[in-house]
């Protein structure tokens, strides 16, 4: 395994991505929809979920956290 993968080092951000995401509960999607701002048999996209409030800003992207 050592020969494997050289040992050059060490780099902070190798597999992060640098541009932060929103992210966005299970619970606060489920709430939402509950509430009837959001149809559950549409597919929920970054753009709805801008255009109902959920989210006020969406720069890089949206996580979904479960």
């Amino acid at each position: 395994m050592a020969k494997r993968f050289p040992k050059r080092g060490f780099r902070a951000n190798r597999f992060n991505t640098l541009e932060p995401l929103e992210s966005i509960n299970l619970g606060k999607l489920a709430y939402f929809i509950q509430k009837g701002q959001l149809d559950p048999k549409e597919t929920i996209s970054m753009k709805v979920l801008f255009e109902t409030g959920i989210l006020t800003k969406i720069k890089h992207g949206v996580k979904v956290l479960g």
